[in-house]
């Protein structure tokens, strides 16, 4: 069961680099073999690229890939035949923070190690392209408040239970009646935080366009990146502590739902991270 993130540009990579572990998907493998492809039309979209510069970064990014691939899978594949072992007979506690933690921990190495060729690109835009990344910025928080921040508190909670519903039947199969109740009420633990990480996305894109328009180097932009997407430097009091929350919420329901599994759920769910450990020892063997 994976995690949803609402810090702009983290998911993003993250999702790009590690689909299969993300992407929820029959065809994970093929979307890997792609992520670099798809981080460039990401990159595109908001910088929108000359095609020399596409064509730089483009290199970059394969490069990486291949590197992820050879250095990073492998740990991707242990964690995923160490979470096998622990949900075969059920999680306690302990297992449920050690799959969260681990998870986390993997994915912020697999986005820090990609911040250099983001910010490479970066380094190079012109005014024009600063301009165009203040337009898409503002689009994409348009639609981050229209998803999750314009309709009432009511609905919007809703909303939020069907997503997670969503993302643990991929795992499990179809939950009962008496599990969707079970995850509204874990889902209820959940803290609103959606309002301040607009706030503190707003605030590092503006820090972003000013290092752009004073011509900050890749270094210094690279820095700066990992201090907004990884370490979540500059986040109020409150959004720590959301943060703090939101941990033992999801550690929680981890638990109660593990342990509301049927037999029939258990074994759907051991067939699906089997598969995801097929394909990643496929990939691993292409390297």
């Amino acid at each position: 069961m994976t995690v949803s993130s609402k810090r702009t540009g983290r998911g993003a990579v993250a999702a790009l680099l590690i689909p299969i572990l993300l992407s929820g998907c029959s065809i994970a493998k093929l979307t890997y073999a792609h992520s670099d492809w798809l981080l460039l039309r990401k990159m595109d979209a908001y910088l929108n690229l000359t095609p020399e510069q596409k064509t730089v970064a483009s290199q970059r990014l394969k490069r990486r890939l291949e590197s992820h691939r050879q250095e990073e899978l492998p740990g991707y594949l242990s964690y995923l035949r160490r979470t096998r072992t622990l949900v075969e007979d059920g999680l306690d506690a302990a297992e449920a923070e050690f799959i969260i933690r681990r998870g986390r921990a993997l994915t912020s190495v697999s986005v820090e190690r990609t911040l250099p060729a983001i910010a490479q690109t970066l380094s190079d835009v012109s005014p024009a392209q600063i301009q165009h990344l203040e337009h898409h910025f503002e689009k994409v928080n348009r639609r981050f408040r229209k998803k999750y921040l314009q309709a009432s508190e009511r609905e919007r909670f809703l909303r939020s239970v069907e997503r997670t519903r969503r993302r643990i039947e991929h795992w499990t199969g179809r939950l009962g009646e008496d599990q969707r109740q079970q995850l509204t009420e874990l889902r209820a633990a959940f803290p609103r935080s959606g309002d301040a990480w607009l706030s503190y996305n707003k605030a590092k894109q503006q820090r972003l366009l000013a290092l752009l328009r004073q011509d900050a180097n890749a270094e210094m932009l690279s820095r700066f990146l990992n201090d907004w997407w990884i370490r979540l430097e500059g986040r109020a009091p409150s959004l720590r502590q959301s943060n703090d929350e939101s941990f033992e919420a999801l550690k929680n329901l981890m638990v109660s739902v593990d342990a509301s599994l049927d037999s029939a759920q258990r074994r759907f769910l051991l067939r699906r991270l089997d598969s995801y450990i097929r394909q990643i020892e496929e990939l691993i063997a292409l390297s």
